[in-house]
């Protein structure tokens, strides 16, 4: 729908109309770098009755790949009167976010893939925000909030899908750990959940140091 803004307005409009919820809209800043479109999308949100629209800063042919473009953003929150834009795009930590309210002054920011393996992000964000400095983190600390998710993973999902999504979950958590692969390969191989919970439980955290491009700033 990027190439046809229009049928945005339209389909919005609808939904409007047909529901008595706010209506929110997440958007690419463009189909590629040659039909940035977000700022006009924004407007026709807004006139469409839309009450917030999130931007992610890069476009539909980038993928994932190459920086978010934090001025298509901005563009967007100059376009809109009062509706709410939400910024999205490389925000991987709190003083991210905070650079982000900086360059933009969008209204909120959505985080995203940056929850990925750290959900105490969005905590830290806030704390920042408020005058804070973020909560220094061990690797211990990670083991406690893996195995909280783990056992809310196993409360939502059978055995095998609680299993397989694990395996997924837990290397997230692992990234930004020195020491883990055996953990990994070990994790990424047990036949059961039981087997996993115990690999983590046994595992010796205290030895595990913080990947540099990963460490947490006092």
């Amino acid at each position: 729908m990027l190439k046809h803004p229009d049928l945005i307005g339209e389909i919005l409009s609808a939904m409007v109309a047909a529901v008595t919820i706010p209506v929110t809209v997440k958007i690419r800043a463009g189909w590629d770098e040659h039909s940035i479109c977000a700022p006009l999308v924004t407007q026709i949100a807004e006139r469409a009755g839309a009450t917030a629209i999130a931007i992610h800063g890069r476009t539909r042919e980038q993928g994932y790949k190459g920086p978010a473009n934090w001025d298509y953003i901005k563009a967007c929150k100059a376009a809109a009167k009062d509706m709410l834009v939400i910024g999205n795009g490389d925000l991987f930590d709190a003083q991210s976010v905070i650079r982000m309210r900086a360059h933009t002054d969008c209204d909120a920011w959505l985080v995203s893939r940056g929850t990925l393996g750290q959900p105490w992000i969005v905590e830290d964000a806030l704390r920042v925000l408020a005058g804070h400095k973020p909560l220094l983190r061990t690797p211990l600390d990670v083991s406690h909030v893996l195995l909280e998710h783990f056992d809310r993973i196993c409360a939502y999902h059978g055995e095998r899908q609680a299993l397989l999504d694990f395996r997924r979950v837990g290397c997230w958590y692992l990234k930004r750990c020195v020491g883990v692969k055996e953990l990994r390969m070990q994790l990424n191989q047990s036949t059961s959940t039981a087997q996993s919970l115990s690999l983590i439980e046994q595992f010796p955290w205290q030895e595990v140091v913080w990947a540099e491009a990963f460490a947490l700033v006092d």
